[in-house]
C-alpha cells in the first residue's frame, strides 16, 4: 500500500468513528427520552381509543428505535460483505427518510386542526405533501444509490463512502415544510388577534391555540438549527462525513414531534376537564384526526372555541 492509499485509509477509519459515536449517541438519546416520557405514553396512547393522532404518536415514539440499525451497521456487525453493508445502510437511510415524512405529516396535521379541519386547508396540505413526498423520494433514492463500501474494515462495522450530496434537496424541502407549517400557525393566530383582539387570554379553552402556536415556534427554531447544520455538512465536508448526523436529525425531530403531540394531549385534556367534558363538542364538529367520520359545521365566522373543539377531536380526548 503506497502513501496515498494509506492516507485515504486513515481518513476513512477516522471518519468511520464519527458514525459510530453518532449511532451510539442517537440510541442513548432515544432511550432516555422514551423512559422519561413513558408515563405520558401510557396515559395518552395506550389508555385511549384509537385515533389518527394516537397513530401518529405511536409512530413518533417507536420509529426512532429503528436507529438501532445504525448500531448494527457501524458498531456490531462482523459481516463485511459489500452487498450486506449496502443493504443495511440503504435500509437505515430509508427508515430515516420515513421519519422525516412522518414529521411533516405531524406538522401539517396540526396546521389542519388549528384551522378547524376545513376541506380547503386539507386539500391544499395534502397536495403539497404528495408533491413533497414524490420529489424528496427521488432525491433520497439518488442519495442512497450513491453509497459504496470500501475494501477496508476494522474489527466491527461497515465503512462506507457517500458518493453524492443529493440529500441536500430533502433538507431544503424539510426547511420549506417547517416554514410553511409555522406560517400557517402564525397566520391563524394573527387572524384571531385581529378578529377578537387577544388569543392569549386566561381561559382554558383559549390555551390550546396559544400552546400550539408557541410549541410550533419552539419546534421551528430547533428544526431550523439542526437542518441547516446538516445542510452545511452535506454541502461542504468530505464524502466520508456527509451523512453522519442525518440519523440523529431524523430521530430528534421525531422525538420533538412526539413532544408536540404529548403537550397537545395535556392541554386538551385540561380544557375538557375545565369545561366539564367534550360531549357537547363532539356533536358539533369534525375531529380531524379521529378515525370515525362526523359532521362539520365550520363557517367563515368560526370562533376561537370552534378551533379548540377541532383540536379536542384531533387528539381524541373524551370526557
Amino acid at each position: 500500500m503506497d502513501t496515498f492509499e494509506k492516507t485515504i485509509a486513515a481518513e476513512a477509519v477516522w471518519s468511520f468513528r464519527f458514525y459510530q459515536y453518532a449511532a451510539v449517541a442517537t440510541i442513548g438519546v432515544i432511550s432516555y427520552e422514551y423512559l422519561i416520557t413513558f408515563e405520558h405514553e401510557l396515559r395518552y396512547l395506550w389508555r385511549r381509543r384509537a385515533t389518527f393522532g394516537g397513530t401518529l404518536l405511536f409512530l413518533c415514539r417507536y420509529l426512532p428505535f429503528t436507529a438501532a440499525i445504525q448500531i448494527y451497521a457501524f458498531v456490531t456487525t462482523t459481516n463485511f460483505d459489500i452487498s450486506h453493508c449496502l443493504a443495511v445502510a440503504r435500509a437505515g437511510s430509508s427508515l430515516v427518510y420515513i421519519q422525516c415524512l412522518l414529521t411533516i405529516v405531524v406538522l401539517f396535521t396540526r396546521s389542519y386542526a388549528i384551522w378547524g379541519g376545513g376541506r380547503r386547508i386539507f386539500v391544499m396540505l395534502f397536495i403539497i405533501w404528495v408533491g413533497i413526498a414524490a420529489g424528496s423520494s427521488y432525491a433520497i433514492f439518488r442519495f442512497i444509490n450513491g453509497f459504496f463500501p470500501i475494501p477496508l474494515h476494522t474489527s466491527r462495522g461497515c465503512i462506507l463512502i457517500v458518493g453524492n450530496n443529493d440529500v441536500w434537496i430533502d433538507l431544503t424541502i424539510s426547511i420549506f415544510c417547517e416554514t410553511l407549517s409555522l406560517g400557517i400557525l402564525l397566520t391563524k393566530s394573527v387572524y384571531y388577534m385581529r378578529e377578537l383582539g387577544d388569543i392569549w387570554g386566561s381561559g382554558s379553552r383559549q390555551s390550546i391555540l396559544q400552546v400550539m402556536t408557541e410549541d410550533g415556534i419552539v419546534y421551528f427554531c430547533f428544526a431550523i438549527v439542526i437542518t441547516t447544520t446538516n445542510l452545511f455538512i452535506v454541502r461542504n465536508v468530505t464524502a466520508n462525513l456527509r451523512a453522519f448526523l442525518l440519523v440523529m436529525q431524523g430521530s430528534l425531530q421525531t422525538i420533538m414531534c412526539s413532544r408536540l403531540l404529548f403537550h397537545t394531549f395535556v392541554v386538551a385534556e385540561t380544557s375538557v376537564v375545565t369545561s366539564g367534558g367534550c360531549a357537547e363538542f363532539s356533536k358539533r364538529t369534525l375531529p380531524p384526526m379521529v378515525m370515525a367520520p362526523r359532521q362539520s359545521y365550520v363557517t367563515p365566522t368560526e370562533t376561537v372555541s370552534t378551533v379548540h373543539e377541532h383540536v379536542l377531536g384531533c387528539v381524541g380526548v373524551s370526557g
